[in-house]
């Protein structure tokens, strides 16, 4: 030095011939500033660091079971992206070289191939009897017993009428079901 002092800027040090940033920063306008999260200093600029990407302009760790194609997190063969996670194929389906491929008579559907039950259609959510008044109860379309109504998951029995072996029976003249047993 020629015996004057230097005085560096905020987030930077003397090298013995001039200001450099402080590891973890970089000059960016003559301003030493700190890297974002996910980056890291190469001298000249912040990059992102080991396991992260640049995806439209932020580092990204890259998920589980995916690869870099330059844009995007893409999944990997055999892989399909399932509520934006990518999972394996499900055991029924094949790998057509791009995607799961479930077999002729399954849908795939939240990462499973789902196969209808006779007498039923694949709406692209869930499978649906052919006829209105039918459920799919027990893997088969069926009708529930008499004196019941479809509950959304089972047959219910309606008012005045209690289960028994997979029937509905009404309770004796003067009484009436109370959830448990039949009751004066």
């Amino acid at each position: 030095m020629d015996g004057s002092c230097k005085t560096c800027q905020p987030n930077s040090g003397w090298n013995g011939t001039t200001c450099v940033c402080l590891a973890g920063f970089v000059s960016i306008n003559n301003v030493c500033s700190q890297c974002p999260p996910n980056t890291v200093s190469n001298g000249a600029s912040c990059v992102c660091a080991s396991g992260f990407f640049n995806v439209s302009g932020n580092c990204q760790q890259q998920p589980p079971n995916t690869y870099y194609d330059g844009t995007a997190f893409v999944c990997n063969n055999f892989y399909v992206l399932v509520n934006g996670v990518c999972t394996p194929c499900p055991p029924n389906a094949k790998w057509n070289g791009s995607s799961c491929v479930c077999p002729k008579g399954f849908n795939f559907f939240n990462g499973q191939c789902i196969k209808c039950p006779a007498r039923s259609k694949w709406t692209g959510t869930e499978c649906k009897c052919n006829q209105k008044n039918q459920f799919i109860i027990n893997n088969n379309c069926s009708e529930c017993p008499p004196n019941s109504a479809w509950g959304g998951e089972s047959c219910i029995c309606i008012n005045g009428y209690y289960p028994s072996g997979g029937f509905c029976l009404s309770c004796g003249p003067n009484s009436f079901w109370n959830g448990i047993s039949c009751t004066c």
